[in-house]
């Protein structure tokens, strides 16, 4: 099932609905405390992290940091990329300006 908004003009006219979809997929994404940070970890980096770098900034166990980063992989927030035994991780720039898009909706709303 698609979610859309349709949005009214300050004169009450429909404008054009607005998908949710896409931006659904990742805020369910980032739903997650740990996932939220790390992202917040990756933005700090602005660029690439490995694994084994992201892994060393949590109390946690290698498979769940693994599906955490699973998570927003599938939810096209991270990229990834192996190189041997190790993947590095990065912000996807098209998620990055879905929030961006997301927010200039709310924005527009005040």
């Amino acid at each position: 099932m698609s979610t859309s908004l349709t949005v009214r003009g300050p004169s009450g006219k429909k404008l054009r609905p607005v998908s949710l979809g896409p931006y659904a997929k990742i805020f369910r994404a980032l739903g997650d405390e740990t996932r939220m940070e790390m992202i917040a970890l990756l933005a700090a980096a602005e660029g690439e992290l490995c694994v084994c770098e992201i892994e060393g900034h949590f109390d946690l166990a290698q498979p769940t940091i693994s599906h955490h980063l699973r998570l927003l992989r599938e939810a096209g927030i991270v990229t990834s990329e192996r190189r041997g035994a190790w993947v590095h991780y990065a912000l996807d720039k098209d998620a990055v300006e879905r929030i961006k898009e997301f927010s200039s909706l709310l924005r527009s709303r005040t």
